[in-house]
């Protein structure tokens, strides 16, 4: 026992001092730092991914950097954004691009993902930016070595053969998921139904589709087998089955691009399959264990990443307590039924299907909730029906189709078509279970105090109902104090709790700040938003760290003025947040998110107020709410649609302290204001009108405002934004 000990210790310890060792200062990092523009060589490595907006996003490997008549051989990873006009390209391809480079950028709001570190573990060094694809060089035919050339040449035509076959684009790009492992088709409502049903996993391909297709393929390879008795009599089919699987297992893999999650799930499978060959396979734990020290050893990052976790979580609860469960079940019903057939199979085969379902979701309860902020209630329902239907007609469908397809187009196209009625017959169920009431909720984001006592609360009631001795009574009386202080805080901290908390995020060029009134109310003023992007900062910036705080509930939201920064974030927020009262300038625009936005808060019943609801200062909780600008009569008349001068002007007071939000106001608004405003906007803290802008924050203004604290919401557009003149005027204030 203590030489495995020393030995998992010191393999550890060896893995850490490589680690360290390896980390070597990107060669680009002078570049991205200062955001220059280079030219660089680089290889495609994947198809491109696509946007609703238009945008394509390419993973390249840069071969090398020119630079003021230099040339610097580099071999690193980075992501290019090209905005439009992107090239018809495969993977392999040499291109030649001159485009800006920058450093990775975390929001940096508690609760928010770790966007660089995610970066950083896929290998990748920087972004980069090109507006128009026609100035990228293609330079010949793609260069990968001649089998990965003609795998991604199977890859595009059968990825074409999808699209031609495909009974509507949904089921197609279902199709194209599953079987080459690219999801940018799949747009965010398919994705979001997906979650809500509990079956999100299927999207990704991972260790249940190489389990699907291993399973399926052992039983087919040892049915084959098991028709000639020379092989039965000379060999155990079984090992020799398990041997022959591993190729469809590397042929599913290598057809899905060999991504990350294939290749972890392949190395599992590839255990399993070992320790049957060795005689192993009641041996779960070591061949679980093995499998993660493998994918550690190749990549200590993994441990990281939420798709490692997730697997071996899911796995580990199985073996845990998934068998011991299956086999309670199996003796209890054929005690109990004296019959033996296919129906009893297939009950058997159900209930143990329902038993794993509700197993992995229990266990993954957590960390579901940690990574993606929301749980589903039929999920258990939900994979017990479409995992069948994935695991034994898409997918068998969609690889036979690719195998045919080398040889018969015609065949393949057929089985292909039917394979596809599986696939819009699964986004059909998942459309139609997302849509029941409450199927799904958000739920708060735990931290790792909380990830840890959960699973101890599963340790402790296990080991009470295993060993019923003292020290299990005693862990479980710890853990369910541990949860008592846990909730009684967080019940305090966001009902109860008295104060005036303002919280500016950071939602990069644009602006939302959270107030959190006494007693419990929550005020979002403004979403943030980025122009041209269909990148949801609601979703993934604002809502992470409103769940991380506990909040489930905004009463209030804000819009200064309908421009993107301010405006798209919301949506989400409204949708998830169950808000009481939108309040905003009053201008009406032509967007389609605004007008999505007002169907999103009028379908709830929301309560809408414009600058006529808020003529007079009232309280909320003991907060003196203030709208000094603009008025009723001037919204239209004397400011423009998408007039920054028209946005909403806020002041919160509240024990002599005030805060005041004057949205994106420039001069013409800001003279308006000292003019007719001037007692009222004596503020402690502002909130920099137009992100630091040149035509904003004007002396006048400045002084009559007269902050102890300036907060300026912006993303550092070479020196524009906060503007060296407004600094200067906040300095000498």
């Amino acid at each position: 026992r203590h030489s495995s000990a020393i030995v998992v210790f010191s393999f550890f310890l060896l893995g850490i001092i490589l680690f360290l060792n390896s980390q070597r200062e990107s060669k680009l990092a002078p570049f991205f730092q200062e955001r220059q523009r280079v030219l660089i060589e680089a290889t495609l490595l994947e198809v491109p991914k696509v946007s609703k907006d238009g945008a394509s996003r390419l993973n390249l490997m840069v071969n090398k950097l020119f630079h003021e008549d230099t040339c610097i051989d580099i071999h690193e990873k980075i992501r290019v954004t090209v905005y439009k006009n992107m090239p018809a390209v495969l993977p392999g391809q040499k291109l030649i691009l001159a485009l800006r480079l920058s450093p990775f950028r975390n929001f940096n709001n508690p609760g928010g993902h770790d966007f660089v570190g995610f970066m950083l573990r896929e290998g990748f060094s920087c972004s980069g930016y090109l507006s128009d694809g026609r100035y990228i060089l293609l330079l010949g035919e793609p260069g990968f070595s001649r089998p990965r050339a003609m795998l991604e040449q199977t890859r595009s035509e059968f990825r074409q053969l999808i699209e031609e076959k495909s009974r509507d684009a949904k089921s197609g790009a279902l199709m194209v998921a599953l079987t080459l492992g690219e999801r940018h088709a799949l747009d965010q409502e398919i994705r979001d139904s997906f979650l809500k049903t509990g079956v999100g996993h299927l999207l990704a391909v991972s260790g249940l589709h190489m389990g699907m297709i291993g399973w399926l393929s052992f039983i087919i390879t040892k049915t084959v087998l098991s028709f000639f008795p020379y092989l039965t009599l000379r060999f155990d089919i079984r090992k020799v089955a398990a041997i022959l699987t591993a190729v469809p297992i590397l042929a599913y893999c290598g057809f899905s691009g060999f991504q990350t999650s294939a290749v972890r799930a392949m190395i599992m499978a590839y255990v399993f399959l070992g320790a049957m060959v060795l005689g192993r396979e009641n041996d779960l734990w070591s061949s679980l264990s093995l499998a993660a020290l493998l994918l550690l050893a190749m990549n200590p990052q993994a441990l990281f990443q939420a798709s490692f976790q997730l697997s071996f979580l899911a796995v580990s609860g199985i073996l845990w307590l998934g068998i011991p469960a299956i086999r309670w079940i199996d003796g209890v019903i054929k005690a109990r039924v004296s019959s033996r057939g296919a129906s009893l199979n297939t009950v058997l085969y159900i209930l143990r299907l329902l038993c794993v379902s509700i197993i992995a979701w229990i266990f993954l309860f957590p960390v579901v909730a940690f990574y993606f902020h929301q749980i589903s209630l039929i999920g258990v329902f939900a994979n017990t029906v479409i995992i069948p239907i994935v695991g034994l007609w898409v997918l068998p469908a969609g690889l036979f189709s690719a195998t045919l397809s080398l040889f018969s187009d015609t065949l393949s196209g057929h089985l292909l078509a039917f394979g596809t009625l599986g696939a819009h017959l699964v986004l059909t169920l998942v459309e139609r279970l997302s849509q029941i009431p409450h199927a799904s909720f958000i739920v708060p984001k735990p931290n790792w105090l909380e990830l840890a006592g959960f699973y101890l609360l599963l340790f402790s009631i296990w080991g009470l109902w295993k060993h019923r001795n003292r020290l299990g009574l005693t862990a479980l009386a710890f853990t369910l104090g541990f949860w008592v202080v846990d909730v009684g805080y967080w019940v305090w901290r966001v009902k109860l709790r008295d104060g005036l908390h303002v919280t500016y995020l950071d939602v990069g060029q644009g602006n939302a700040t959270l107030v959190e009134l006494p007693k419990g109310k929550k005020l979002l003023i403004d979403g943030g938003g980025f122009r041209g992007s269909d990148f949801d900062v609601g979703r993934s910036v604002v809502a992470p760290f409103l769940l991380s705080q506990k909040i489930l509930k905004v009463h209030y939201l804000v819009l200064s003025h309908p421009q993107a920064d301010h405006m798209r974030g919301l949506v989400f927020i409204a949708r998830h947040f169950s808000p009481e009262e939108f309040w905003y300038n009053g201008q009406n625009v032509d967007d389609h998110v605004f007008q999505e936005l007002f169907s999103t808060l009028k379908g709830q019943g929301v309560r809408i107020k414009g600058p006529s609801g808020l003529l007079r200062p009232f309280s909320l909780n003991g907060v003196l709410v203030q709208a000094l600008h603009p008025l009723p009569e001037t919204v239209e008349g004397l400011f423009p649609l998408h007039s920054n001068n028209a946005s909403l002007v806020l002041k919160l007071s509240f024990n002599g302290v005030g805060f005041l939000f004057p949205g994106d106001i420039e001069r013409e608004a800001e003279e308006r204001l000292v003019e007719e405003k001037a007692g009222a906007l004596a503020s402690h803290v502002l909130l920099v009108p137009h992100h630091g802008s040149d035509t904003s924050s004007h002396s006048a203004f400045i002084r009559e405002v007269r902050p102890l604290l300036a907060v300026i919401s912006a993303r550092d557009y070479r020196g524009n934004f906060p503007h060296k003149r407004v600094l200067t005027t906040l300095r000498d204030a």
